[in-house]
């Protein structure tokens, strides 16, 4: 089909113009208008040459191999408006010009995509990826909430070299779920390659496997989002472990050297909470409670308790000390106010955090907190 003049007008009643040609079996040098209709691509085995135009929806369905070639990007005014169906037998080529494609409606490949360093975009709202794809580029990025919905046992994998971008915003969280799964049975399959990049944000994820993606990409771990569950490798998990040390800094018989733990002996308690997990806990959510016996030892109330980040940074700050005088086993109510020097009173204190409890890193992310009682 040439159009040089006049206008190609698909209409917008879902019509279908099948061109069944190879090489470059539609040329348009004038003016085309796709509707709501779809161009169905049918030539087979020879090479065919798929031409730049406004396309509505887009079906490449041979009935032997055939490799159809984008010749421009389909984006801005060209931009696919429907669907992209890459059919079994067909091959859909952004050729080494990596030509970009934006795609409003759903993808279907049961065929195959050559991305070369090509982009997919979907723009569109309310999409749904069906059968699996080797991306380069895959994006969708969005201001306000949308969903984007992958088939069941489908698998996306994002090639060397190549980025995944899915990203909402902020109270306005991307969708990432699943058509046709059977939750903790099912999921919908993300594989990025080692030399591979990922930004994603701002997301609800559920029915999800990330297993298959190298193992620099997991727990994908994507910042300001909700695991909406059945996913794997997505979402990691703290593991906060606190060790707790004493030392005795003086007694009233040896002073300093080699003291002993008698009555009238300083002791420095150290406790150290570290996070040895995938991922880090709610920010602003670390907090530490010690329980002191007030029936053998009154608190320093002096020296307080002190903060000392690790050699690998926990990422947080001392928050707020609080006491409690509640006589064990509690539950400790924190409202006491504690008197100078030493405070035989002092049954618990309880210690906040600010920040994120950072995770990774050798050794694991740690900090600690030294306070001292003397005995009685």
């Amino acid at each position: 089909l040439t159009n040089t003049s006049g206008t190609v007008n698909l209409g917008s009643s879902g019509y279908v113009l099948e061109i069944d040609g190879t090489d470059t079996p539609l040329s348009n040098s004038a003016t085309f208008s796709a509707g709501t209709s779809t161009v169905k691509y049918t030539g087979t085995t020879t090479a065919t040459n798929i031409t730049t135009l406004p396309y509505s929806s887009v079906q490449l369905t041979p009935t032997a191999a055939t490799t159809y070639s984008l010749t421009g990007n389909l984006i801005g005014a060209n931009a696919i408006t429907g669907n992209l169906s890459i059919d079994t037998n067909a091959t859909l080529d952004v050729t080494a010009s990596n030509f970009d494609i934006d795609i409003a409606g759903d993808w279907s490949n049961t065929g195959g995509l050559t991305a070369h360093s090509g982009t997919v975009n979907f723009n569109g709202t309310n999409q749904t990826v069906n059968g699996s794809t080797i991306f380069y580029n895959l994006t969708k990025s969005v201001a306000a909430a949308d969903t984007l919905t992958f088939a069941a046992n489908s698998t996306q994998t994002i090639a060397s070299g190549g980025t995944v971008t899915l990203t909402g915003a902020s109270g306005q969280l991307l969708t990432l779920n699943c058509s046709g799964c059977t939750p903790g049975v099912d999921h919908w399959n993300l594989a990025i390659n080692g030399s591979a990049f990922k930004s994603i944000d701002y997301v609800d994820v559920s029915d999800a496997d990330a297993s298959g993606s190298d193992a620099s990409h997991t727990p994908i771990n994507p910042a300001n989002s909700n695991d909406g569950g059945s996913t794997i490798s997505w979402f990691g998990n703290a593991m906060i472990t606190v060790m707790k040390m004493s030392a005795v800094i003086t007694d009233p018989v040896n002073g300093g050297s080699s003291p002993k733990r008698i009555p009238g002996a300083v002791i420095e308690y150290t406790v150290v909470p570290s996070n040895s997990g995938s991922a880090s806990p709610d920010v602003n959510t670390v907090v530490v409670t010690d329980v002191v016996d007030a029936d053998s030892v009154a608190f320093d109330t002096t020296t307080g308790v002190s903060f000392t980040d690790g050699s690998t940074s926990s990422g947080l700050a001392l928050g707020t000390v609080t006491y409690s005088s509640t006589a064990a086993p509690g539950p400790y109510v924190y409202d006491y106010t504690p008197s100078a020097g030493y405070d035989g009173a002092v049954t618990s204190i309880k210690v906040t955090t600010t920040g994120t409890f950072n995770y990774g890193g050798a050794p694991d992310p740690d900090f600690m907190l030294r306070y001292r009682v003397l005995i009685k």
